[in-house]
């Protein structure tokens, strides 16, 4: 008698765990402190770009955010990343301050709805949008670089 009541016991608790994992969502928590810093990473990353396609925002967030962005994905920094420590160095004291900065700036039910929308999003880039980003990129450094040829060579 006993042993059936465990028995039982042993058959619900499984299906009760058989449950709770399909009722998981697909993004499951990461599991290690380097898994939960990428998926933080890639969550603000998306974050700046939905407050750059944000309607409800200003003009100039919005072109703070892709600024923050072009930063971040541009191959060109002030420092190379080959450079052992520096050359991500860089990377934190300018990109961390200007997300704070940014989030700051942004009602935060605004912010939440956009961080939650990051976080359950599906990542599918067509060939246009590289290419459109690559151009974006590549035309912003163009830029500051002839500013500041013109300003200080010439």
């Amino acid at each position: 008698m006993e042993q059936q009541q465990e028995q039982n016991v042993d058959k619900e608790s499984a299906e009760t765990v058989a449950t709770a994992q399909e009722e998981q969502p697909e993004q499951a928590e990461p599991k290690g402190r380097i898994d939960r810093l990428l998926r933080r990473v890639r969550n603000d990353v998306l974050t700046v770009y939905l407050i750059g396609k944000d309607r409800r925002l200003s003009t100039g967030l919005k072109i703070f955010a892709l600024c923050i962005l072009s930063y971040a994905l541009s191959p060109v920094d002030l420092i190379p990343d080959f450079i052992p420590v520096l050359g991500y160095l860089d990377d934190i004291l300018l990109l961390v301050p200007a997300v704070y900065i940014l989030y700051a700036m942004i009602p935060p039910e605004i912010l939440e709805e956009l961080k939650l929308k990051a976080r359950n999003a599906k990542i599918e880039v067509s060939k246009k949008q590289k290419m459109g980003a690559i151009m974006f990129v590549v035309t912003l450094w163009t830029i500051g670089a002839a500013w500041i040829f013109f300003m200080f060579v010439l």
